[in-house]
């Protein structure tokens, strides 16, 4: 693949580069061999990125996308490679299964065939086993289906598995100094680490704390501050603080929501196309149903959260101020009825919510996009 990129900079002294897309104006080869017995490795990827513009002015650094481009390869039966590339200062990145990963930094003339050979260090074999059993720490049962995830810091890897119906797990790595992760549904995560020797075989055991179920319930409605009609499509996030355990809801055609939580103090986040995001905290006791009603404020720059106007609160709704305490300039209203039942259901896992968090960053990078455009 070859990528050019566009250069437009301008240097510490005024001096300008030539913009426009640069196109490659050197060349880079060499053979890739074993380190230990010196034959040739077929089938390495080899890749060549950067391509600064050199200057005679020290202390130049240039952004991104003043680089040359991207180009990739990969060796022939006889370990070669061969690729177009751009002058300036680039990395050089060869990967070949079975081997240590290699970067080297080359600089390059214009119009130069640059030679770099290059020698690959033999991973060792993956010796090293790891094994067990994950169950719950209360009932002694196996938990089936839980990920234990296996990174190797001394020697890079990582390798991933599910347990079975017997809550059984078995991976295999490089002997070293590796992290252990094991994450379920339901469960408090956990995390070990261990040193792992050549030919060894750890038996390594797992009681997964269970998470408490949701015992209460965050319900209220979301509407514009500018003409007071519901938000329909409006994300509501509630992340406790105090357990990790998260619940999410979006309004209907009424702006109204409902999530199950476990008891306990939340940050809470709504987020909603054309509005600012909105944020703030409250605490829900168990057995509670909190209603807690937002008003978002549209378009513009992100800043401080429109508050709800006291004129649209309900009769015997309260003052998020009065009863937490705040500037009364940010009032909130909710009520509370410590009367209803809550069934108690799953709540989603904590590793969902980062990817809910990537898709509501996204959502709002988008929208900024639109604004600018639209201004």
């Amino acid at each position: 693949m070859l990528l050019a990129l566009p250069l437009v900079a301008i240097s510490a002294s005024g001096q300008e580069i030539p913009g426009g897309e640069r196109e490659p104006d050197a060349m880079i080869n060499g053979y890739v061999k074993d380190a230990n017995t010196g034959g040739p490795i077929e089938g390495a990827s080899v890749s060549i990125s950067g391509g600064f513009w050199v200057l005679e002015e020290p202390n130049i650094y240039l952004p991104p996308e003043r680089w040359g481009g991207y180009n990739s390869t990969v060796t022939d039966e006889n370990g070669y490679y061969e690729m177009q590339c751009w002058s300036g200062e680039s990395w050089v990145y060869v990967y070949a299964e079975g081997y240590r990963e290699y970067s080297a930094q080359v600089t390059i003339a214009e119009n130069e065939v640059k030679q770099h050979d290059i020698q690959l260090e033999p991973r060792p074999p993956k010796t090293a086993k790891v094994s067990g059993y994950v169950r719950d720490r209360e009932t002694g049962e196996p938990i089936a289906g839980a990920w234990v995830n296996l990174s190797n810091q001394e020697e890079p890897d990582w390798s991933s598995v599910e347990t079975d119906e017997d809550g059984y797990y078995e991976l295999t790595t490089y002997p070293g100094y590796c992290t252990i992760d094991v994450w379920v549904d339901a469960y408090y995560p956990y995390r070990t680490t261990v040193d792992l020797e050549e030919n060894e075989g750890m038996t390594l055991d797992f009681s997964l704390k269970p998470r408490p179920g949701p015992d209460c319930i965050l319900y209220g409605q979301i509407v514009d501050v500018s003409t007071g009609k519901p938000v329909e499509g409006a994300w509501v996030y509630a992340w406790n603080e105090e357990t990790y355990a998260y619940g999410e809801g979006r309004t209907d055609g009424n702006g109204r929501y409902e999530i199950k939580l476990v008891h306990g103090y939340h940050s809470m986040s709504v987020w909603a196309e054309n509005y600012f995001p909105y944020s703030t905290v409250f605490e829900i006791g168990q057995g509670d149903r909190l209603e807690l009603n937002v008003v978002l404020k549209p378009g513009g720059e992100p800043s401080v959260i429109y508050p709800m106007r006291e004129a649209l609160a309900p009769e015997g709704w309260h003052s998020m101020a009065d009863i937490m305490g705040g500037d009364e300039s940010a009032k909130l209203w909710y009520a509370v009825d410590q009367t209803t039942d809550v069934t108690t259901t799953p709540e989603r896992p904590v590793g969902a919510l980062v990817v809910i968090s990537i898709i509501a960053a996204l959502t709002i990078m988008a929208l900024a996009y639109g604004l600018r455009r639209r201004s």
